[in-house]
């Protein structure tokens, strides 16, 4: 398959939004998520089943593509995701939601475009063999085929993950601080701490970070993870696998 084009020029432009939303993250390197419970969760969990899709070379992470499936009960509805990530001195226009994904070593821009499904239709997804191109929107399937340039994209599901979400601190955008555990069966456990802000406020919203693990005596992880390349890595040995079998 040809090398991905990682964005198409009507997508790039410098004079994208004057101001946008940032999320904060930090990844806490704890043995014991009970432990960490026990700190600073007092919130019911909001359980939430995850599923990422790509080719068996990762072809779309590296071009800075994301296809995501989660199931969302405690929402309304569940959502199906195209995500476009890029350093974040490159803007990305046309897309409804925009925003910057802070962590200590580094930042990435990324925008979304969402379409909304129904629980039942993510547990197909989910659980079932499909082709999730079938399921794509037709803005999405537009855009991914923009950015690939081809329809014939061969796409297999990363997961599943069920994560747990805990509401840990009020936020200033309507959206708490949180702490997510997403667990694997070789024994490593990602968990992070996250909070969206102004990008305005980007050194004083790190400092409070780093307050917020120091005052609950956290141990902050001195490398930053992604959960979706740790989840695509992770599955990547039987997805290979089972495509040798066939």
């Amino acid at each position: 398959m040809r090398n991905f084009l990682l964005i198409t020029i009507f997508l790039l432009s410098s004079s994208c939004f004057s101001e946008d939303l940032a999320e904060y993250h930090v990844f806490l390197c704890e043995e014991n998520f009970e432990s960490v419970k026990d700190k600073i969760v007092e919130s019911k969990v909001k359980n939430i089943e995850v599923a990422y899709f790509d080719t068996q070379k990762l072809e779309l992470i590296k071009s800075g593509l994301i296809i995501r499936v989660r199931l969302r009960p405690d929402k309304k509805r569940s959502d199906l995701t195209l995500k476009i990530r890029k350093d974040s001195n490159d803007k990305i226009t046309n897309s409804k939601k925009c925003e910057y994904d802070y962590y200590f070593s580094k930042n990435k821009y990324s925008c979304s475009w969402k379409k909304k499904i129904s629980h039942q239709v993510a547990k197909t997804i989910l659980h079932s063999k499909v082709n999730i191109l079938d399921y794509l929107s037709q803005e999405q399937m537009e855009l991914l085929k923009s950015i690939t340039n081809t329809n014939n994209l061969n796409l297999n599901k990363f997961g599943n993950v069920k994560s747990q979400r805990y509401d840990i601190a009020d936020g200033s955008q309507g959206e708490d601080w949180t702490v997510e555990y997403w667990p694997f069966e070789n024994g490593r456990n990602l968990i992070e701490i996250s909070f969206k802000n102004d990008t305005k406020d980007h050194a004083d919203s790190m400092k409070s970070l780093e307050e917020y693990i120091s005052r609950h005596r956290l141990n902050k992880c001195q490398k930053d993870i992604s959960k979706t390349s740790y989840t695509l890595n992770y599955f990547l040995p039987s997805i290979s696998n089972s495509l040798l079998k066939r």
